[in-house]
């Protein structure tokens, strides 16, 4: 454990459903560290990333632009770029800004930040509505427009024990195998070219 002088290299696994608080936390917590640490690098990796594409109308403008067949790839775009910050240690404090409901969707983050020696923080936001899990005040938050069914989904698959111990033990659920299997290649051809498309936070 790092002592008060040390500056750790820390993971952040941030959870909660779309429209629960989750970016607006993940603002809070980068404060807090750079109030504590000015020098430290700080990087916030989001799937959501993946969907920005430049609008049409005005290319320097960037659009959410989701497509639900390419998820499995999206993931692992999200977890390579994550994987290569903590492995060249181009941040010292990583925020993985999921909906990560389920154990299983963290756990490739956690045994890289194992590896990497990165200690592994939890956390969700704190809002009312999150706590009280309420589906309609989450619907009526969410950016990206997520269905009022899809937000019902989300909160009957979020899973209570969010241990490290826990995280570790989970595995993929076998319907998503074939088509992860399917995806990796192509996500991986795209992280190759997209490491640094992060959103970065520095004092």
């Amino acid at each position: 454990m790092a002592s008060p002088n040390t500056m750790a290299y820390i993971l952040v696994i941030m959870r909660g459903c779309s429209g629960s608080g989750k970016s607006t936390r993940v603002n809070q917590l980068i404060s807090e560290r750079i109030s504590l640490w000015p020098l430290s690098k700080t990087a916030v990796f989001s799937t959501d990333d993946f969907w920005l594409v430049p609008d049409p109308v005005n290319p320097s403008d960037l659009i959410y632009k989701h497509d639900i067949s390419r998820l499995s790839e999206a993931h692992v775009w999200n977890q390579a770029r994550a994987i290569n910050a903590m492995q060249s240690r181009s941040a010292d404090y990583i925020v993985i800004d999921n909906t990560n409901l389920c154990r299983w969707e963290a756990k490739p983050y956690v045994e890289a930040a194992i590896r990497h020696n990165f200690s592994v923080e939890v956390y969700e936001p704190q809002t009312p509505w999150w706590i009280a899990r309420d589906p309609d005040e989450l619907f009526a938050r969410s950016t990206h427009g997520v269905p009022h069914d899809a937000i019902l989904k989300m909160l009957e698959r979020y899973e209570t024990d969010f241990s490290i111990d826990a995280i570790l033990a989970s595995s993929l659920p076998q319907r998503n195998n074939n088509r992860n299997n399917r995806n990796n290649s192509q996500a991986f051809n795209r992280n190759n070219n997209n490491f640094n498309n992060n959103r970065s936070f520095k004092k």
